[in-house]
């Protein structure tokens, strides 16, 4: 019977917790590639997605920097086979058609431009999360101690 009683007070107080948990802004690497939540790093996009999730801003910029991305790839790679295959062919011995391996180098270039819409499209996206933010809760002084759920599991976290 207390077992019960026990278990039922953990899970109300973890559900208490989980539904008050602090949100932390995301901060951004040096170079803009690697983003930080709560001083850790980010592994991939996936896992960004899922902290900017809350913010309806957030999300439609990183919507736009998936797609800038699957663009990207899209002439890059078509680029980059436009451009090897004269050079296949000229390396063979054959007579190469050079109008190929131009049009190869403008589709690299708009695949190059296209990622660098990426990589500002996913700052927007961090910068939108941090502004929707309730700043009054970051602003506490002191330290902070929560039972919540991080992205490695459950877990006390100590905050100051």
């Amino acid at each position: 019977m207390i077992r019960r009683i026990l278990f039922s007070a953990l899970f109300i107080a973890m559900g208490i917790s989980m539904a008050s948990a602090q949100k932390y802004p995301i901060t951004i690497g040096p170079k803009g590639n690697t983003f930080y939540y709560n001083g850790a790093p980010i592994i991939n996009k996936a896992h960004l997605k899922d902290y900017i999730y809350s913010s309806d801003e957030a999300l439609r910029h990183f919507r736009m920097a998936t797609t800038n991305e699957v663009f990207s790839y899209i002439f890059a790679f078509s680029g980059g086979f436009l451009v090897g295959w004269p050079l296949g062919t000229l390396i063979g011995g054959g007579d190469p058609e050079w109008y190929l391996l131009g049009i190869g180098a403008g589709l690299i270039v708009i695949g190059i431009t296209l990622d660098f819409g990426r990589k500002n499209q996913l700052i927007k996206a961090v910068n939108a999360y941090n502004g929707s933010l309730d700043t009054v809760a970051s602003a506490a002084p002191g330290y902070t101690l929560s039972f919540s759920a991080t992205p490695g599991g459950l877990g006390l976290m100590l905050t100051f």
